[in-house]
């Protein structure tokens, strides 16, 4: 059986994880465990999900930092640790508030599994005949405008660099969270930086593909702010400046 860890990153978040839904689903999907990432919460995050982890002890895991150290941090954090145990073909990560429904995750194993060389599939927000995207206009247009720029800079045809669910196989793990990123928030524009050194700008799109969603719905309480939007354009500059300059793989 394929077996596939889904990494959860959570900053305060012992009241918006559904672990009814979750629950359900794990029971559905014997294929999936979850690694939750404590990232230096002040609430009873880690109390929380050590109590759902009580269900399925086996497929529920948790890691915590002491302090906050951001999602990119949290996310390497959890990729790492899974890592270790040496037991998953597949890793994922998904934001906390399940924005993108967590039976979106079998859309991307689809395009690994069904794709000869595919090691990486990310999820687009594209509002479409048959869909369910639910989305405030003015995220995204700010995504919308994140996202174009950042492909232009990347020189890649990405849709949606910030959508919070990406699957990648446990080789391709390795290589892309092994050092820390240089950005908490816009992490995944490095990914795709990362995956352009290991592959070449002409081979990427045989390694990565984008899979849009079949649901996605926005949920208050985000911590991503429009404050971050309005910083991304310096983002951006540093990451892509720094990974000329410093990168090393």
């Amino acid at each position: 059986m394929h077996k596939t860890c889904m990494i959860i990153p959570c900053y305060n978040e012992a009241r918006r994880l559904p672990f009814k839904a979750l629950s359900r689903f794990l029971e559905k999907h014997a294929s999936i465990s979850l690694c939750f990432v404590d990232d230096g919460s002040r609430d009873r995050t880690s109390k929380s999900v050590k109590a759902f982890q009580k269900r399925i002890p086996e497929r529920i895991f948790l890691t915590s930092h002491t302090k906050n150290k951001g999602k990119a941090e949290a996310v390497r954090t959890g990729i790492n640790t899974i890592l270790k145990q040496g037991a998953f073909e597949t890793l994922a990560y998904f934001d906390a508030d399940f924005a993108t429904p967590p039976e979106e995750i079998f859309l991307l194993l689809d395009a690994i599994q069904n794709n000869p060389g595919c090691m990486m599939a990310t999820g687009a927000r594209v509002l479409r005949a048959g869909s369910d995207i639910k989305r405030k206009r003015y995220r995204h247009i700010l995504g919308r405008t994140f996202s174009v720029i950042a492909g232009i800079m990347l020189r890649l045809p990405v849709y949606d660099t910030q959508c919070g669910a990406k699957i990648f196989t446990k080789d391709l793990a390795e290589k892309i969270f092994h050092k820390p990123f240089i950005s908490p928030w816009f992490f995944d524009v490095e990914i795709f930086k990362r995956l352009t050194y290991l592959h070449g700008k002409n081979r990427v799109s045989t390694v990565w593909m984008e899979v849009p969603l079949r649901k996605w719905r926005h949920i208050e309480g985000s911590n991503l702010k429009i404050a971050d939007f309005i910083k991304a354009p310096f983002e951006l500059i540093k990451i892509s400046l720094w990974y000329q300059l410093y990168y090393k793989g």
